[in-house]
């Protein structure tokens, strides 16, 4: 849902289409058959726990517990309506939502913090 929703988010700066339009036309699934509902994120190491004060709801700061991975990847699968797009503008606006939104706690689009940032790696279309 993250890579969908970053994808979407993206599109209203980069196409012509309405998020709605978007969330109609295209559909992120993991690529890992065997775990229908999430991208299984893989690094080299193991994530480290990061501690950090977050303002929940009532603005009472409060510690919360995250993990936190330097080098990772997830792979996914990106299904579309070939008929109303193509191709080049799906790994564009998946390329923008990984510079300017992101995805998990952190990303750009919510906060500076600018976490939660990834690059467009394998591409298959």
């Amino acid at each position: 849902v993250a890579f969908k929703n970053a994808i979407v988010s993206a599109g209203r700066n980069t196409s012509t289409f309405t998020m709605k339009q978007l969330r109609q036309i295209l559909h992120v699934i993991p690529a890992d058959p065997k775990y229908p509902d999430y991208a299984i994120i893989k690094s080299p190491t193991p994530p480290i726990m990061r501690s950090d004060m977050v303002k929940i709801g009532n603005g009472i700061p409060m510690e919360r517990f995250r993990p936190q991975w330097d080098n990772w990847s997830v792979d996914i699968v990106i299904k579309y309506d070939y008929d109303s797009i193509n191709v080049a503008q799906v790994a564009n606006m998946l390329a923008k939502a990984g510079q300017f939104v992101g995805v998990m706690e952190g990303r750009p689009e919510k906060c500076a913090l600018g976490w939660g940032r990834f690059n467009l790696g394998q591409f298959e279309g």
